[in-house]
């Protein structure tokens, strides 16, 4: 036994001297800042000291590689490649679209919760379904039909919720009021089924419980798979990383190596953040850098940046089919409240949103508010 043990103590710094990793990415903040990697046990340490910063600690090894793209190493020599870098989202997303695909990994971990549906799997399975919904939702049937159901939970539900807040002077969670406005609207819309999750009483309606369980639970495979939670706007995307597999091998157009069944990430979290692609003032909320003076007409006019610097309903084939009325929601709710109401954040100063790992982003805490009518 101490034979074995005294072995192993010298084994192991002379495998350590001698299989190191070599960092294809070498620069001064690229070693002061990249994941360190250790036989083995690839970054687990880094990862373990930042598992409940992940999306920060990235996003930061993201911003700190030159080329915006770095390899992290997990444990017994499995990799996974992150990237912030827009030519290679769009190499991922649309030039070589086939390549990356969901994989098993992903499908087997959320087929419980998703099934064989359009989110949860590739190829001919995906096309056939797509098509299908791709003709669904640009019906001007959908359409109208979206506006009522949000037009009605706006007036009859989430008004006066508010109009009672602002009366009595409460402190409301507008986290958990909006995620029941979303889940009720979602449910009349897919399922022709009306939860009542946003009502007075703010009830726990089973439907809405187990829905939130489900995916949970879903989002704990993740963590079970492997160190990291993937797959859980541009500053608090509500997918701060997405992640595909690599089908053959490839090299991305910054020229980095991709392998056969190698887990690729692209980071919106961090590409909102970029000083490259949005100037030094990236991190102040300034909605006028989307408007453009236009010239001939003399006012201002809305000009979106491509999918692929701004990738937070996806890009390319599968570019998010319920993009356009997840912004009719979002206009409407925030036309609709803010025409009577003032919200004012009940948070310190200074303070940011820490993010939960989940499949989509939720703020640690949720978000108190206080709601006064406007005079």
């Amino acid at each position: 036994m101490i034979q074995s043990l005294l072995f192993f103590c010298f084994l192991l710094p002379l495998v350590f001297i001698i299989f190191k990793p070599k960092s294809k990415f070498k620069s001064k903040s690229d070693e002061r800042l990249a994941p360190k990697s250790y036989p083995f046990i690839g970054s687990y340490l880094s990862i373990y000291t930042n598992r409940h910063r992940l999306i920060q600690w990235t996003s930061d090894a993201v911003h700190n590689s030159p080329n915006f793209t770095f390899l992290l190493r997990r444990p017994f020599g499995q990799s996974r490649i992150i990237t912030g870098n827009p030519t290679v989202v769009q190499h991922i997303l649309k030039t070589q679209f086939s390549t990356y695909q969901k994989g098993g990994i992903f499908r087997d971990t959320l087929f419980d919760l998703l099934g064989d549906g359009i989110f949860n799997v590739d190829g001919d399975a995906w096309k056939f379904q797509r098509q299908l919904s791709s003709h669904e939702f640009n019906t001007k049937s959908l359409r109208h039909f979206v506006e009522h159901v949000v037009d009605s939970e706006l007036n009859e539900r989430l008004l006066p919720i508010l109009t009672t807040a602002a009366a009595n002077e409460t402190v409301l969670d507008l986290q958990d009021i909006l995620q029941r406005f979303a889940f009720d609207n979602i449910c009349k819309i897919a399922f022709g089924y009306d939860p009542g999750y946003l009502t007075p009483s703010l009830p726990d309606a089973k439907f809405a419980v187990a829905f939130e369980d489900a995916v949970r639970i879903s989002s704990e495979r993740f963590r079970m798979i492997t160190p990291l939670l993937w797959k859980i706007q541009r500053l608090y995307p509500p997918v701060p990383i997405d992640t595909k597999a690599a089908t053959v091998d490839d090299v991305f157009p910054d020229g980095t190596d991709v392998k056969k069944g190698m887990v690729v990430s692209y980071h919106p979290y961090a590409m909102g953040r970029m000083e490259t692609l949005w100037g030094g003032d990236y991190i102040e909320f300034r909605p006028e850098r989307w408007l453009k003076k236009d010239e001939r007409e003399e006012k201002m006019r809305f000009v979106p940046r491509d999918p692929y610097t701004y990738p937070v309903f996806q890009a390319g084939p599968r570019i998010c089919l319920g993009k356009d009325m997840a912004f009719l929601q979002m206009k409407r709710v925030v036309a609709g409240v803010l025409r009577q109401f003032k919200v004012v954040p009940v948070v310190n100063d200074g303070s940011e949103p820490v993010f939960v790992g989940a499949l989509t982003s939720k703020m640690k805490g949720g978000f108190p508010v206080k709601i006064k009518e406007r005079k």
